[in-house]
């Protein structure tokens, strides 16, 4: 009787464990939503309903920084908030990472960049190592830099802050690329509130990814232009250096991986130097911050080469470009060498000529396919130096197209900054009536 009995009670609860599989599992391995987009849902809708009828005076603003070069993009936004009586806004500062070594490094010049600029507003938020205590809960929205979560402790992730604020994401970088997939973290996308994209062409990719949530209202893609675009200063005279050497610019991009755009550097870096006496140029490289410490992490360049290579170019009075404000840069330079490269968009609206250096397997953007008659294209050492000598001896046929294309340009950026500021506003008030 009692076999009997546990026969029985084995087999039930083999009829439970089926059913359970069959009422919990089967959605998640064959549904239309995986485990981590439903969790992702889930902190939406429930910040969503945290964040009503507050009724503070002031809207809540933090930014979490880490790397001055690319401030330049939320710098309109953060300035413009903090001149705004409806908002009270904080620099959450993150020590930059050490590629290198796959961890943060400690405090220096990003603490004196911002510091220098708004010292009453910065929080260093790493301290002894570790994450400060933050009320997370008392800010409504939050800004990100980067669309990565890989350089950040666990606790700065968005996913953790998605469970008290509406995370904001701005484009550090105009997209150059057709093909989104290409260096996008979809984990962070979808976590994220709002994103302000600078192009029509990378919200209808996040409406088509994250249809479920947008139809809902608990993510906002949006194109309001560029902030950084909409500020620059089309100042450009037909190669017009004064009489003064020419002062060429040459960003190589910072992987040797096609699938990312790849990089010239290697390619170019002996022969470009012949540019320095055949017409008398001064040249200033500007290499992607990350480029030296991820060729040496990968194995293209050992520490001691990078060394070398500096010291060579510092013997030929090569200038190696450590401003962290890189519109400085653009500003004391005349003509542009570049692999693809967001950076590209913001010289191009300067109306200096650029030498652009396309990748081989990899389709731009729609913006820089009609950038590109504007351009100079280099497939080639020898490509890149017949442009030079044109351009160094004042002709630049492409000059009028280029402030034709400027001009549209700047269209769809107009008012950019206060459109993402004016929309946060309106969100705001629209959950606190």
């Amino acid at each position: 009787m009692k076999l009997k009995r546990a026969l029985v009670k084995k087999e039930m609860s083999n009829i439970n464990t089926l059913k359970l599989k069959k009422i919990f599992f089967f959605p998640f391995k064959y549904g239309r939503m995986k485990w981590d987009d439903r969790k992702a849902e889930k902190l939406l809708r429930n910040v969503a309903k945290t964040k009503k009828n507050l009724k503070k005076k002031k809207i809540e603003v933090a930014f979490i920084v880490q790397m001055p070069e690319i401030w330049d993009k939320e710098e309109p936004i953060f300035q413009y908030m903090l001149e705004n009586d409806k908002f009270n806004c904080k620099l959450l500062l993150v020590p930059t990472y050490d590629f290198v070594n796959s961890q943060l490094g400690d405090y220096g010049t990003e603490l004196e960049f911002f510091s220098g600029l708004y010292k009453d507003t910065v929080i260093k938020i790493i301290q002894n190592g570790k994450v400060i205590d933050i009320e997370w809960a008392k800010f409504d929205y939050v800004f990100y830099q980067r669309p990565y979560n890989n350089y950040l402790p666990k606790e700065l992730k968005n996913s953790s802050i998605a469970k008290y604020c509406k995370i904001c994401y701005v484009p550090y970088a105009y997209w150059p690329f057709k093909d989104p997939s290409v260096g996008l973290d979809w984990t962070f996308l979808k976590y994220t509130y709002v994103v302000f994209m600078d192009s029509d062409e990378l919200c209808k990719v996040l409406l088509n990814k994250h249809a479920r949530t947008y139809k809902k209202k608990l993510q906002y893609s949006l194109s309001f232009g560029s902030p950084l675009l909409e500020k620059i200063d089309t100042a450009y005279s037909l190669c017009d250096n004064g009489g003064k050497k020419f002062r060429l610019l040459w960003t190589p991009r910072w992987s040797q991986d096609d699938n990312v755009g790849g990089s010239h550097f290697l390619t170019y870096k002996d022969d470009i130097l012949k540019l320095l006496y055949k017409y008398q140029v001064q040249l200033t490289v500007r290499p992607h911050p990350l480029m030296f410490e991820n060729f040496i992490k990968t194995g293209v360049m050992t520490k001691s080469e990078v060394q070398s290579c500096k010291r060579d170019w510092g013997s030929q009075e090569v200038i190696l470009d450590s401003n962290k404000a890189i519109a400085d840069t653009f500003l004391n330079t005349d003509i542009l060498i570049t692999d693809i490269s967001s950076i590209m968009i913001t010289y191009y609206m300067t109306g200096k000529p650029i030498i652009y250096c396309p990748p081989d397997n990899i389709e731009e953007c729609d913006t820089y396919r009609k950038m590109r008659p504007g351009m100079y294209i280099a497939h080639n050492y020898q490509e890149i130096e017949e442009a030079v000598d044109m351009l160094t001896s004042g002709s630049d046929p492409r000059w009028r197209y280029r402030l034709e294309m400027i001009n549209k340009i700047k269209e769809k950026s107009f008012d950019a900054t206060k459109k993402i500021v004016n929309w946060i506003v309106g969100d705001y008030e629209e959950t606190n009536i």
